[in-house]
């Protein structure tokens, strides 16, 4: 059975976006991290939005054997001009799955929109509902590709779906010193866009129960 780990950075209020769905990449640290973390799996799952937001192209840095990138995109939003969607290498050995909603498009359209790009290995997988179940993804990913490490990378729906099915088995939270309230945060009377109120971190505590960290920061909430 393949192991299922998932990687995300959220704000001090525990938001993963502003309200209007903006985030960008964070410290230099947390992108090797992110980094790190592909070149662990040969397979990761991956948000429209969290694509369409942070730019990048969710390729691992060495090349593997094989590498399948998963694109949740109910409403086909992200354009095949999208660095997603481009390898190394035509000899590279990557696939690409997009898994797209039936409720959403309309399907003949769309089959011509990704026929005319002629990309070999990409894969368009249509579900009924407006949000594909995670235990088909990584059952497709097993049985098809014989996929062992599979990283899942935001947003909130995605990772919820993951936490709800029960297959995560790894979880690795960065808490960046932010607070962007409004929408779903823990401060919802102070709206702000990206990056919002900052906050310094001077102190980082263990709870003696070992399962709890306590974060102490200094909030002048200065802007950058």
């Amino acid at each position: 059975m393949a192991l299922v780990y998932a990687t995300l950075a959220m704000t001090l209020d525990g938001s993963i976006a502003d309200c209007w769905g903006e985030w960008r990449p964070l410290c230099k640290y947390e992108l090797e991290r992110y980094r790190r973390a592909l070149d662990w799996g040969d397979a990761v799952i991956v948000g429209a939005r969290t694509v369409l937001d942070s730019g990048l192209d969710f390729n691992p840095r060495s090349r593997k054997e094989r590498f399948i990138k998963v694109l949740i995109d109910p409403r086909a939003i992200v354009p095949l001009e999208h660095a997603f969607f481009k390898k190394y290498s035509a000899s590279d050995d990557m696939h690409i799955l997009v898994f797209v909603s039936k409720f959403h498009i309309i399907v003949d359209k769309l089959s011509k929109k990704y026929e005319n790009k002629n990309i070999e290995e990409l894969k368009i997988l249509y579900h009924d509902g407006i949000r594909v179940e995670p235990r088909k993804i990584v059952s497709i990913l097993e049985r098809e590709y014989g996929a062992e490490r599979i990283v899942v990378v935001g947003g909130g729906k995605l990772l919820s779906s993951f936490v709800e099915s029960g297959l995560l088995n790894r979880m690795r939270i960065t808490v960046t010193p932010q607070i962007m309230g409004g929408c779903h945060g823990l401060i919802p009377r102070i709206v702000s866009r990206y990056p919002g109120r900052i906050a310094r971190l001077v102190k980082v505590e263990l709870c003696p129960c070992g399962q709890e960290v306590v974060l102490h920061y200094e909030c002048n909430f200065s802007r950058r």
